[in-house]
């Protein structure tokens, strides 16, 4: 049994005694902090590249809706625009329906119900108009 602790021993120095040992706990916890530091680090690198697509997805949608909004401000103008020639062909409308109104109640007065009559005035189909109108016409003829 001396012989495996004097192994143990003369192993335990050629490595380099009780330093060298703990030596190697001192290294492990090392080893360990640096991976556990190295994971941190790469967990706050993952985190600062989400929180950046945030902020370029956050922007993204704000630049979205301001084109919206220019888009439904071009619209609005449109509508507003067409909405004021709209009354505006309406109150037209309004002017030229209220002459035709007028000019057909000047029409029935106008309007003589005696056929072929020659006091007619307009005389548009009246016989003494057609017959001057029938002479015309011949006498055209007759100078060319």
């Amino acid at each position: 049994m001396v012989d495996w602790i004097t192994n143990i021993v003369a192993l335990l120095g050629g490595i380099g005694g009780l330093g060298g040992i703990f030596t190697i706990f001192l290294f492990y916890r090392e080893n360990k902090r640096a991976k556990q530091l190295e994971n941190d680090h790469t967990a706050n690198a993952e985190w600062q590249e989400l929180v950046e697509k945030h902020k370029q997805r956050e922007q993204d949608l704000e630049d979205a809706i301001k084109d919206r909004d220019e888009i439904i401000a071009k619209k609005d103008g449109k509508i507003e625009s067409l909405y004021k020639e709209k009354g505006e062909l309406m109150k037209r409308n309004d002017k030229l329906s209220s002459t035709v109104a007028a000019l057909k109640t000047l029409l029935k007065t106008l309007r003589c119900n005696i056929i072929g009559c020659a006091k007619r005035e307009p005389p548009i189909g009246s016989w003494e108009n057609t017959q001057t109108t029938e002479e015309q016409n011949d006498n055209t003829n007759k100078q060319e």
